[in-house]
């Protein structure tokens, strides 16, 4: 590889750095306010929500290491121009487990939303795992080859591309049945419909892609002013429901001006 490729490279890489930095701190401030905002979450979501910034950070750590070596224990050594560092793999693999670990609580969401329906949300948390597993054979692929010339080859450069759009082709899926679902739970009820369309907002904030960091703020936003609904009351004196996705129950009755707020 001649020095024509530096820009494609490592001014890819360097750009790459920039931004997911960037990102990272977005998901870092976001960790930080959603601890403030929401100290009474359950358990398990505040367990899955400290795994994914866990996992941020160790991302963001191994491009600092790729970074490194690439621009500076590698400075003006030509032969290492087309050697991928060690460390550019496994930041593939962190990536696909953290959209494997958001799809996978979204698809869980739309199984619940569509009345416990498994033909709807089996097949996006199948679907993800594909993506999942896509991303593990470029990784180790990455990996073996650990060079750019040959990770460009129809293989495995085509598994790679199949891992992107696996994960594009599920948010696609998963905002798409949120939003039906939470449309067609509008009723005439104007303080009802209003939840509804908060929650339709929510969904699709946090479902439109595998850049939550840039949704993820409006979205904290957003189920904040959910929670506010929890408190108010109808001009009947009756607590408006406010029923998460989440914690949707296909035992449970319709929602309505009657029902308690769970």
């Amino acid at each position: 590889m001649s020095f024509e490729n530096v820009n494609g490279d490592y001014g890819s890489l360097l750009v790459g750095g920039f931004v997911a930095f960037a990102l990272s701190g977005c998901v870092s401030m976001q960790y930080a306010v959603y601890l403030r905002l929401y100290p009474e979450e359950e358990r398990f979501t505040k367990s899955l929500v400290a795994l994914i910034w866990i996992l941020d950070i160790v991302h963001s750590v191994f491009i600092c290491i790729a970074v490194w070596d690439s621009l500076i224990t590698n400075y003006g050594d030509p032969s290492m121009i087309d050697i991928i560092p060690w460390s550019i793999s496994p930041t593939v693999e962190l990536t696909a487990v953290v959209t494997f670990l958001v799809q996978s609580f979204y698809a869980f969401r739309m199984y619940k939303l569509s009345r416990r329906k498994l033909w709807l949300g089996a097949p996006v948390a199948v679907l993800a795992l594909f993506r999942l597993v896509a991303a593990s054979i470029s990784t180790a692929e990455m990996a073996h080859l650990r060079s750019y010339e040959k990770f460009r080859r129809p293989w495995p450069s085509w598994m790679f591309t199949l891992g992107l759009s696996l994960s594009a082709g599920v948010d696609v899926i998963i905002t798409s049945s949120l939003y039906y679902f939470l449309r067609r739970s509008r009723s005439q009820i104007s303080d009802t419909n209003h939840v509804i369309d908060t929650l339709t907002r929510y969904a699709l904030e946090t479902g439109t892609a595998t850049w939550p960091s840039l949704y993820n703020w409006k979205t904290l936003n957003t189920r904040h002013e959910l929670r506010k609904f929890r408190g108010s009351t109808s001009n009947s004196g009756n607590r408006l429901p406010v029923i998460f996705p989440t914690e949707y129950d296909a035992d449970a009755r319709s929602p309505g001006v009657n029902n308690p707020v769970r």
